[in-house]
């Protein structure tokens, strides 16, 4: 039942510098020999470990292994909630705590993990220990401590994801797997906006190494209210992006009718999600609301060159009433690049979407 580890044995004889006691801390070089306890039965089990030197005091040294077979219960995953409800932009609290280890310690697993198995395209989320910042959920947090049954998520697109939940115990046993099978503890958390009108913009920059870096192509949202004759004018209320995220529309001073720019991501693939509840009458009005894409930033310097990221593909959904109406599709090539996107008419019970698509190589 005892076997020293295949290839663990270096040649022999083996050579160990002699130790230093004079240094702080003292140098006592060693070698590991990892011996290997497969028991078939659950009894005691007797062995020895003999080590022969050169030591003229000690030429043979037998160490004594002792151990007791022992049935090892499979840990079992189980989260708190099978099924979730949520909106883009909430945070969804993970709770395994009701896991077990029949013959773990306090009868718990010891490592818990969460792995997400199914996102909206564009989402690039993971579970984390706890949010760095509460009011700026997007930006993340530590990595998930495996020791601790809980962790949070941030809905960072609207759809479905789904969570699943595995569990070690401390004879590093996982389960659910082929040694343990069991059900699968997942979480599905199926996310829908609640807002009119939900703007969710997205992006793939194939020149980019790693797009969930602290470095990437920053590409923004604009979206244009009706009465709105230009994008980008920083005294002008009508144009919503990274520099007007919350501009007064609709009726003055009042919050409920008003737009949000609630992610602005500056370093690679997004996401950026813009918000607006009780839009105005487009027919009224005269015009629709106009939805833009820019590319604000292909490079890692201010003037592009060796260092650019190169092309990034945009994607636009379009939600009304909580339900995906139109998704787009475009290649950004450089800086400055400018997608006009689509028009949003919104007049009783007339809602639609109306595609533009075209895109300018300098700014509208």
């Amino acid at each position: 039942v005892y076997t020293i580890r295949e290839g663990s044995i270096p040649q022999l004889p083996g050579l160990l510098d002699a130790a230093d006691l004079a240094q702080d801390p003292p140098v006592r070089p060693s070698l590991d020999i990892p011996v290997v306890f497969t028991p078939q039965q659950r009894v005691p089990h007797e062995g020895t470990l003999t080590i022969t030197s050169n030591d003229p005091q000690n030429e043979t040294v037998d160490v004594p292994i002792r151990g007791r077979g022992a049935s090892n219960d499979c840990p079992v995953a189980v989260v708190a909630q099978e099924d979730l409800p949520a909106r883009p932009l909430d945070v969804i609290s993970l709770d395994g705590s009701n896991s077990t280890d029949p013959d773990g310690p306090e009868g718990r697993p010891v490592a818990y993990e969460w792995v997400v198995v199914q996102r909206p395209d564009g989402s690039t989320a993971e579970p984390v220990e706890r949010l760095s910042n509460p009011l700026r959920p997007a930006e993340g947090g530590p990595e998930d401590v495996g020791s601790t049954p809980g962790a949070v998520f941030f809905v960072d697109l609207a759809g479905t994801y789904v969570i699943e939940l595995m569990v070690t115990d401390s004879g590093g046993v996982t389960a659910p797997s082929a040694t343990c099978p069991q059900p699968e503890a997942r979480i599905t958390i199926n996310a829908n906006p609640a807002e009119d009108i939900h703007l969710q913009l997205v992006w793939d920059t194939p020149g980019d190494p790693d797009q969930t870096d602290s470095d990437g192509a920053d590409i923004d949202l604009h979206f244009l209210h009706p009465r709105g004759a230009d994008w980008f004018r920083g005294g002008d209320t009508y144009d919503c992006y990274f520099g007007n995220p919350s501009p007064d529309w609709g009726q003055a001073g009042r919050a409920e009718d008003n737009p949000s720019l609630d992610i602005d991501d500056t370093k690679g693939a997004g996401p950026e999600n813009i918000n607006l509840d009780n839009p105005e009458d487009t027919q009224m009005l005269g015009s629709p609301y106009r939805v833009g894409v820019h590319y604000y930033r292909a490079s890692v310097g201010p003037f592009g060159g060796a260092d650019s990221w190169g092309p990034s593909d945009a994607t636009l959904r379009i939600y009304l009433d909580g339900v995906l109406t139109e998704e787009f599709t475009r290649t950004l090539n450089d800086t400055n690049d400018f997608w006009e996107v689509a028009g949003i008419i919104w007049a009783g019970e007339d809602r639609r979407v109306i595609e533009i698509n075209q895109v300018s190589t300098r700014l509208p």
